[in-house]
């Protein structure tokens, strides 16, 4: 429910509230003010009556002919049975009970279903002189009044609620403008906050939305700019980096097949400057790959079958490792939206640090299993894992540039530093979720959520 609807209904409850409380307690105290004057006006004739000792019911009668409060005069026999000498039958019942044509001597005692108010007096032989006064004036008051009452009451809440939201109509339009606007920022949408006036809580939340909206978009601005800047950097260098490259193994490759008369020394020496060209080469990819995956123009993404991805990859590893003890769990039909080329990527991986940093006889253990929304990837390896895993740097250490499993920097097993970077990357790129822990194995746990295709 809106906030203008909230604050009509409010101001209309309240205000039906009051008026029903004011209005009922005025028409209650009316009511009351007449019934006083009729059981005055009975009592005043009780009075005269009770005066005459000799002829209390010629008094009584004479009463009714002069008093036009007087309705009706009945006379009630030692048998109970009722006489009406003066007025209408009908305002009396043709019994009334005894005990209250006795407390009626000492008070006014009502009559509901006739609508009249009684006293009586008291006769010899347990006889009893009855007047009455009709208060269906008053009851007629009473219903006409609350009716009244009823529709003031309604038209006042109605007025209530109109004029709460003709108030606030200005500040509530300008909470809406404000809620388009943020509404609109959370999408990523480059929006200007209405202007404010005045000194109201709505014109300084405008004011304040302002400055945040400004102060988001200029950081916002400053992380593309910096994004771009980095993307250029890592594409320009990796292009400038990979042409030389090129040429200096193209060198190397023409003076080895011509150094057959070389010194054994020199043809060692050779073989190291290839390797180290192809170790650069292998960065410079990898620095490619990281600018495409971050990249402002995302790769085209479709629907990707993670299972065959994945039991590929474990039939790869059993080949290359005939000894090594792999326990797999692949779930079928578990499907992403992704880069297929990324995905490849982050699965080569996987398999190249378990190859790289683990011995060939360490147990692996692989699952693939869907969830209510992710695909969940678990690879578990009983080599030597991280060091810094038991103080829980795990996770950002090995996703960080240029570190390495290796802790001596070995350029034979240590890489290029940017394989976990890489992974890292690709599963941010692609709105997952990477985790390192210790395996049960003795070695490293790798986690990888990915997002389950909508709908499917």
């Amino acid at each position: 429910m809106k906030l203008r609807t909230r604050l009509a209904l409010s101001t209309g409850l309240v205000t039906l509230a009051v008026a029903v409380a004011v209005g009922g307690y005025a028409l209650a105290v009316s009511v009351r003010t007449q019934i006083e004057r009729v059981d005055g006006g009975l009592d005043r004739n009780v009075g005269l009556i009770q005066r005459d000792t000799t002829t209390p019911l010629a008094e009584a009668l004479l009463l009714a002919k002069q008093d036009p409060l007087v309705a009706v005069v009945a006379i009630v026999d030692a048998d109970r049975r009722m006489t009406v000498l003066s007025g209408s039958p009908s305002l009396l019942p043709s019994v009334i009970p005894a005990d209250l044509l006795r407390s009626a001597v000492a008070g006014t005692q009502s009559l509901a279903a006739q609508e009249v108010r009684i006293r009586t007096v008291g006769l010899p032989d347990e006889e009893f002189i009855v007047i009455g006064a009709s208060v269906r004036d008053v009851n007629s008051f009473r219903a006409r009044n609350t009716q009244l009452l009823v529709q003031f009451a309604l038209l006042a809440a109605l007025l209530g609620g109109a004029v709460i939201v003709v108030v606030t109509r200005l500040d509530l339009r300008r909470v809406e403008k404000l809620i388009q606007s943020a509404s609109s920022v959370a999408q990523g949408e480059s929006v200007r906050v209405p202007a404010a006036r005045g000194s109201s809580e709505v014109a300084e939340l405008s004011r304040a939305l302002e400055r945040m909206v400004a102060t988001l978009q200029a950081n916002a601005a400053s992380e593309r700019e910096m994004r771009v800047r980095m993307e250029e950097f890592l594409a320009d260098a990796s292009h400038e980096l990979r042409t030389p490259l090129t040429v200096i193994n193209g060198y190397l490759q023409l003076l080895q097949s011509q150094a057959g008369s070389s010194s054994e020394q020199g043809q060692r020496a050779l073989a190291r400057m290839s390797h180290e060209a192809q170790r650069m080469s292998d960065l410079v990819s990898n620095l490619l790959l990281l600018a495409e995956v971050g990249s402002v123009s995302t790769p085209e993404i479709e629907r990707f079958n993670l299972t065959h991805l994945v039991s590929a990859a474990v039939e790869d590893l059993r080949a290359l490792n005939p000894d090594r003890n792999i326990d797999s769990m692949v779930a079928p039909h578990v499907e992403v939206d992704a880069v297929p080329a990324h995905m490849q990527q982050l699965v080569a991986n996987i398999v190249s640090n378990i190859e790289r940093h683990t011995p060939s006889d360490a147990a692996v253990r692989v699952r693939l299993w869907r969830e209510s929304e992710a695909a969940c990837l678990r690879v578990e390896d009983g080599g030597p894992g991280l060091p810094a895993i038991a103080n829980g740097e795990a996770s950002e250490v090995a996703t960080r540039e240029f570190s390495r499993f290796d802790p001596s920097r070995s350029r034979e097993t240590g890489g290029s530093g940017l394989g976990m970077s890489i992974m890292a990357a690709i599963v941010d790129a692609h709105q997952g979720r990477m985790q390192l822990h210790r395996s049960d194995l003795g070695g490293l746990r790798l986690d990888i959520e990915l997002p389950l295709p909508v709908g499917g």
